[in-house]
């Protein structure tokens, strides 16, 4: 007679167990790699961003240098006195060759340089600020700031403040909190059209303009230049926790079909150096046509 054997349970457990971890790292190794990959996009994106906005660049720091107490402008105009010892990241932590990492403390002094405000309390002008954050904390949290002039903080949600020192008035607009993009880098993009309304305020986290909540109070006017200092990663006493990398300025609006225009020129890009499929280019395509731009 035959005798056919057949798994303990002990067995079982323990087959199931291993192919758990097997799958376990599988997932892993894959989440890794579309990560990779998405940064790859926006990068490609953030590149062809900056070519299409190059004559309107006032100010960029890249934060490349391996040591030192300052953070270049690239451009210039404005070299950051780093404060309370932020420390410098590179290689894999980074988005490009370096970047610095905030810890609830540090911040960056870029000075009050002309170009740096964009009010003279009769007109404002339009800006575009962009910038790659890894956060560790989605709320008490400040990105840059110069104050009584206009900031940009989380405190219960992501939201920029425009401030009339003149007239006591402001006007805020809140982006929702960024919960979800902790422990990532993401690309953000603020934008303002100078029209002293609430409308010319948009934000864009990784190409996805992000629908806002209106908030003012008084007379808004227009911001008034003041001798106060460009802060990256402090506004008051509230400061920034995470890795930031290639903070630029511009002196014009980035406007919706100029981002479409980058996406789209930056999936080209992708697709003649074989990164992307026809496929995934065709489906992403069609998803612009609907207004659903994705950065994933």
């Amino acid at each position: 007679m035959n005798k056919q054997k057949s798994f303990t349970l002990i067995e079982l457990l323990v087959v199931i167990v291993i192919i758990g971890i097997l799958a376990g790292v599988i997932m892993i190794s894959t989440s890794s790699s579309i990560d990779k990959a998405n940064l790859a996009k926006l990068k490609i994106y953030e590149d062809t961003m900056r070519n299409s906005m190059l004559t309107n660049l006032i100010s960029e720091w890249e934060f490349d240098e391996a040591d030192g107490l300052e953070a270049k402008d690239t451009w210039g105009n404005s070299n950051g006195a780093l404060y309370n010892s932020p420390s410098r990241k590179t290689g894999n932590d980074c988005v490009s060759k370096g970047c610095i990492s905030f810890t609830g403390t540090a911040y960056i002094d870029c000075g009050n340089a002309d170009q740096l405000s964009f009010g003279n309390s009769l007109v404002d002008n339009p800006f575009t600020i962009s910038w790659w954050e890894n956060m560790t904390v989605s709320n008490g949290a400040s990105h840059f700031s110069k104050e009584t002039e206009f900031n940009l903080r989380n405190s219960n949600s992501f939201r920029i403040n425009l401030i009339d020192t003149s007239t006591a008035g402001y006007l805020r607009k809140y982006f929702g909190t960024p919960t979800a993009y902790i422990g990532q880098w993401v690309f953000f993009t603020i934008t303002y059209d100078g029209s002293s309304t609430h409308t010319g305020i948009k934000a864009y986290w990784n190409t996805i303009e992000k629908a806002g909540t209106n908030e003012s109070s008084g007379v808004y006017i227009a911001m008034e230049k003041t001798t106060n200092p460009f802060l990256i990663g402090r506004q008051g006493s509230t400061y920034l926790n995470g890795l930031m990398d290639e903070f630029r300025i511009y002196n014009t609006v980035l406007s919706v079909s100029q981002v479409k225009h980058n996406y789209i020129a930056g999936l080209d890009s992708l697709l003649s150096n074989g990164n992307i499929s026809k496929e995934e280019y065709d489906e992403r395509i069609k998803v612009l046509a609907y207004d659903k731009l994705d950065g994933q």
